[in-house]
Parts: structure tokens; sequence; C-alpha cells
């Protein structure tokens, strides 16, 4: 354990904390985001999806879940900038992940947020730990909800 002053002698306030904080987690969490290969197949580009949310999502569950009820975290202008430049680059995955798929939809702004929505830390954080579903099991449910909005 450190104590509360040890932290703040070190750090002048807990906005410089969390700045700190983000500065080295960011690049552990980036290194998970990869280009999923275009040349895949479809299916394999949704699984692959999936399945590198998931490595990400595990990573962040743990700092998500505090902020949830930490009022400090939570306002925190660091914080949620961090949170904003990752949704920015989760949903431009989608886009480039989906590119072919998405030109051929009637309504593909739409069908974006509903996969983004679909590849959210809170629906994953949903099926993990609200309803108890094992990774694998998120991923296959997950899968289908994606191929499903991607059918059209």
């Amino acid at each position: 354990k450190v104590g509360v002053r040890t932290v703040f002698h070190h750090f002048g306030d807990i906005e410089t904390l969390f700045i700190e904080v983000i500065r080295r987690f960011e690049p552990t969490v980036a290194s998970l985001i990869v280009t999923v290969n275009p040349h895949s197949t479809l299916d394999q580009r949704v699984r692959d999806l999936v399945e590198q949310r998931h490595r990400v999502f595990c990573r962040i569950a743990p700092v998500r879940r505090v902020a949830r009820g930490n009022n400090e975290l939570s306002r925190s202008q660091a914080v949620l900038a961090a949170k904003r430049r990752l949704q920015y680059v989760l949903d431009r995955q989608v886009h480039e992940t989906f590119a072919h798929e998405l030109r051929l939809l009637p309504d593909r702004h739409g069908a974006v947020l509903r996969i983004t929505a679909t590849l959210s830390f809170e629906m994953w954080d949903y099926l993990t730990r609200e309803r108890g579903l094992s990774g694998a099991q998120a991923q296959r449910h997950l899968a289908v909800l994606v191929m499903r909005e991607l059918a059209g």
C-alpha cells in the first residue's frame, strides 16, 4: 500500500496523477489495436475485430469499472480525453474494417452507429460481467450481431 501523502508528494494533485497513469497506460492499449486484414473474408474480419476488442476491453476493464464508481475519475478531463481518443480509434477501425460492406448499405451511418454500440466496452462488459458469459461466448454473440448488421 502507498499512503495518500506519498502519492501527493510525487503528484501535486489528482489530475496530475491521472495524466501520468494515462501516459503509461495508453501505449499498452494502443499496441493491442491493429489493422484487421482487409483481404480476409467478412466472417474472418468480424471474428478478428471482435477478438481484438475482447483483448482491449480485458485490459481496460479494471480502469473503466473503477471510473464508473469514482466521481473524481469519471469527471477528470484527462480521463475523458483519453476515453474520447480511444473511442475515435475504435470507430475508425470499424469504418476501415468494413468499408466495402458499409458502402453497400443504404443506412451506412446508422449501421456504423449500431456496430460501434455492439462492439462497445459497455456491451462487452454487460455480456461478460452482468450475464456471466465467458470471453468466447461473448465474442460469438458480438460477432453474430455485427454480421447481422452488415448483412443489411
